[in-house]
Parts: C-alpha cells; structure tokens; sequence
C-alpha cells in the first residue's frame, strides 16, 4: 500500500513539473522573428536606406536628332551731300557733290546633330530607398553614367515601388515602377553641333 502512494505521488510530482515546464516554455520569445531575416535569402528593401537593383529591358527604336539656326542680317546706308556753293537766294550751284555710304552684313547659322538607335537596351541601375509611404511604399532614386555612340550620358531614375514588386533576389523590373522618371543627359556628338563657334559668336556681337 505504501509503495502504491509512493509510486502515485512520484507521478503526480513528475506531471506537475512537466506541465510547469511547458507554461513556462510557451510563453518564452522564439529565437526566429517574424522579422529576421533567413541567411540563406537576400534581404529586401524595405527601409530608407536600402538599396534594389532596376532592371531595365526594353526594345527601343528611336531617332535622336537636333538642330540649330540662327539668321541675321544688318543693312546700313548713309548718304551725305555737300553743297560746293551756294548763293544768297538760298539755291544751291550746280556743281554740288554726293557721298554715299553702304554697309551690309550677314550671319547665317546651321547647327546639325543626329544618332539613331534601333536595339535592345539591357541594362541594370541600382537605386536607394529615400522614403517609406504610409501605405508601405518605397520611393526610389538612383543615378549610373552611360557610353552610348560615343555619347556620354547620365541616367537618372526615380518613382514609387510596392515592396510586394520587389523578388526575393532584391530585384524589380523599370516596367514596375509608379511614376517613373528616367532621364538622360551629357554630351557627345550630338551636343557639341548644337554649340556655335567662336567667330559666329563674334559676328553675332558684331552685326
């Protein structure tokens, strides 16, 4: 009869500490947040700071052209008339001479620039979170120097990004972005035509 208690009270004891041991465990914090990150996935954008990569893919055929003109013409007369003699009644001697004086000038100005492209653009731009929205949104800003046809260009893109857009790769397609801005800028061929000369600018100041 006493080894039957003691066996039951061995019992009792063993479950009460196994049912204390598991309250206790339950409500113990979980060596994984919900917002850690995996060591095995890249981490996405999701704070200022942060940067993604823009892919950019598209099929383009376009024609960059650019032209400069610049007419001017100056036409300047002056005659002068110089009475050899006069007499007292007020009429001028038949022998009275005339000088004129003509001057004409010109500035013609033709500034011609042009490249055309049929191809498709590959390319990839990595940008940085500026700003989180209430919403949850990521506006994005980012800037790379291109070499187009001896053009050297300056690209520039920026806009609005739902964080669900973005892949698990960090990655997001330009197509994907909300009020896209790109924009290109340098010089090359087809700027510097667009510049007049020197001696143009001269006959310019002086005609």
């Amino acid at each position: 009869m006493i080894d039957n208690r003691s066996l039951a009270l061995k019992f009792f004891t063993f479950f009460m500490l196994s049912f204390c041991f598991f309250i206790a465990t339950s409500h113990a914090d979980s060596i994984w947040s919900e917002n850690s990150n995996s060591p095995y996935v890249t981490p996405k954008a999701q704070k200022p700071g942060d940067v993604v990569t823009v892919i950019i893919e598209e099929n383009t055929s376009a024609l960059q052209s650019g032209s400069t003109q610049s007419d001017r013409d100056t036409d300047i007369q002056l005659d002068l008339e110089n009475a050899a003699a006069s007499n007292y009644s007020g009429r001028s001697d038949a022998n009275d001479s005339s000088l004129g004086i003509s001057m004409r000038g010109a500035n013609r100005y033709r500034g011609v620039g042009r490249t055309m492209r049929n191809s498709t653009v590959k390319t990839t731009l990595t940008a940085t979170v500026v700003d989180v929205q209430p919403n949850g949104n990521l506006f994005i800003m980012g800037q790379r120097q291109l070499k187009i046809n001896n053009e050297i260009q300056q690209l520039e893109v920026s806009g609005i990004v739902r964080q669900s857009d973005i892949t698990p790769e960090n990655t997001i397609h330009s197509s994907q972005i909300a009020n896209a801005k790109i924009g290109l800028s340098g010089s090359g061929p087809v700027s510097a035509p667009q510049q007049t000369g020197l001696f143009s600018k001269l006959f310019g100041w002086l005609f």
